[in-house]
């Protein structure tokens, strides 16, 4: 008699709250996506919002036992700094949603949930299929940039749950205003949004760097040297390996990365250049 394992018996569903639709993906036991549903539902703190998007997640969930799979349960990734218990949001100013509970943002769902930070999420998928990769930080390039740790081959969140917060880490003293209050952060310099003129998307500004035009190679350049003093200062705690992942990154070619590498060896005061830095999975 011959066993096969069949990893499509059970999933467990990941869902991405935006500021304007959510996303579910069917994760089976191989860590593969099965299938996907995306839906418009502009973001609002409220029972009803919570209620509508836990309605499409249920029936998601339905056509998927239809299928023959067992839903085990629901990530919900969140755009925000989770509890040390997992059970509310303890800095929610992206999505203004600061003290959410996760018995609100589940309320009506048919399964078991939880609350994860979007990058730690992130950080799980890299480690699941890289199975060397011990120590690194993860950074995210989307809207709001922010990041993850890995520590000894696993995710390592701190008591607060909020390492890899490197957003708000001070790029420029007294440099532009955060959306958290302070200034100079991060985000303010490394933010995709910062390569963009008013009007133009992420592709767009690409589309026009491929082609050489002066002040989008100066802004790119700029922006490169931004990220490489972020990395450089996150190496200088953590000198791990550096994984780029996020909307941005989707842009960034093999002389993006070299020259990103080639920035952060420049600024790095030990010579420690035994390290790697690449896009994500």
């Amino acid at each position: 008699q011959i066993y096969e394992f069949a990893a499509h018996s059970s999933v467990a569903i990941g869902v991405r709250i935006q500021t304007t639709r959510i996303t579910a993906i069917a994760i089976d036991l191989n860590g593969k996506s099965v299938a996907t549903r995306q839906r418009t539902l502009p973001y609002r703190n409220n029972d009803a919002y919570y209620q509508r998007m836990n309605d499409i997640i249920n029936g998601f969930a339905q056509e998927l036992a239809k299928q023959g799979s067992t839903v085990l349960g629901v990530a919900f990734c969140m755009q925000g700094i989770v509890s040390a218990d997992g059970q509310s949001i303890t800095f929610g100013k992206i999505m203004n949603n600061t003290g959410l509970k996760l018995s609100e943002l589940s309320h009506g769902l048919n399964y078991p949930s939880l609350m994860i930070h979007d990058s730690d999420a992130s950080a799980m998928a890299e480690l699941w299929f890289d199975h060397n990769l011990k120590d690194a930080v993860c950074i995210y390039l989307e809207r709001r940039p922010r990041g993850a740790v890995i520590v000894d081959g696993s995710l390592y969140q701190g008591p607060n749950q909020c390492n890899g917060s490197i957003e708000h880490m001070t790029l420029i003293p007294g440099g532009n205003t955060c959306y958290c209050g302070q200034q100079g952060c991060m985000d303010t310099y490394c933010s995709p949004e910062t390569l963009m003129e008013d009007g133009e998307s992420l592709p767009g500004f690409f589309s026009v760097l491929e082609q050489g035009e002066q002040e989008h190679r100066e802004r790119f350049s700029q922006w490169l040297d931004y990220m490489a003093l972020a990395v450089t200062n996150i190496r200088s705690v953590l000198a791990g390996d550096v994984i780029i992942s996020g909307e941005a990154a989707q842009y960034l070619d093999d002389d993006d990365m070299a020259g990103l590498r080639e920035r952060v060896v420049e600024h790095t005061p030990f010579g420690t250049t035994d390290f790697t830095l690449r896009k994500g999975m």
